[in-house]
């Protein structure tokens, strides 16, 4: 076999597999995206690795006056409401936002955690009555 010969059936080896690799990464993704729910899905999916970051830090950083688990226990009930879609993303990002910006450095006083702890109650969208709409 010629030089050539060899060089060119390298790169058509080569080509094939980086060609199959290609597609069962994307049908890897497909199946992701699909189970996730499509963009909207993946916003919910995001927010709520967002929320579990900001909870371990909130219960690693939380005042003596505020037990754990009250703490896991807000978080808890938002996070259902993420699960369910239910929540306000960008309100829940802008408080989650909020958190970070001024206490990550720093732990919040009982009053700020309060306030934290409560401002994320809000962001769960109430569940509309079917009575109620007419």
């Amino acid at each position: 076999m010629r030089q050539s010969d060899r060089f060119l059936s390298y790169y058509r080896r080569l080509f094939t597999f980086l060609a199959i690799g290609l597609l069962v990464l994307a049908l890897g993704l497909m199946i992701a995206y699909r189970q996730l729910g499509g963009i909207e899905g993946a916003r919910y999916w995001i927010a709520g690795k967002a929320l579990d970051a900001i909870e371990a830090h909130a219960l690693d950083n939380r005042p003596d006056d505020i037990s754990e688990d009250q703490v896991k226990a807000h978080f808890q009930v938002v996070r259902q409401a993420n699960k369910e879609r239910e929540s306000d993303l960008a309100k829940l990002y802008l408080i989650l936002r909020y958190y970070q910006a001024n206490y990550w450095q720093t732990k919040p006083s009982n009053t700020q955690a309060r306030q934290f702890l409560a401002e994320l109650m809000t962001t769960i969208n109430p569940r509309l009555d079917p009575d109620e709409i007419d």
